[in-house]
Parts: C-alpha cells; structure tokens; sequence
C-alpha cells in the first residue's frame, strides 16, 4: 500500500486498541495541534495519522490499515 500524493482521513480509535496498534511506538503530537498544520510543516500530505485519546499519531501503512479494519468490523 503506497501512499504517495493521496491524501488519507484522520481515523479515530478508541483508548483500548492503544497497545494493539503499537501506537506508543510511533511520533506524535497533541490532539489541541493542528493536523492540517502538521501535515504540511512536518509529515507530508500524505500522512497516515491515528487519533487515540488525547494524541494523534503518524503511523506506517500497515498499521493505519489495521486500524480500518478495527474501525469497520468493531460494530
């Protein structure tokens, strides 16, 4: 999965899939900070970004996939 020039939504996930994800293990950034803003001074565009709690995280594409996938099948 490439994700050059596309741009991606922002996914949100609960508290709980935290550690499943791996999400301590990735750079992030205060959900009061601007994505928009980020995006453009510092991951790209094209950035995958997870929010999980108070914290929005840019995460690999495997990751950000598994993510989707958790999203679509919790309900």
């Amino acid at each position: 999965m490439t994700n050059s020039g596309k741009t991606y939504p922002l996914l949100r996930v609960r508290k709980e899939f935290a550690s499943k994800l791996g999400l301590g293990n990735f750079p992030n950034f205060h959900a009061s900070g601007s994505v928009t803003g980020m995006k453009k001074m510092y991951y790209g565009k094209s950035a995958l970004l997870i929010r999980c709690g108070s914290y929005i995280y840019n995460v690999t594409p495997e990751v950000y996939h598994e993510a989707e996938l958790i999203i679509k099948f919790r309900k």
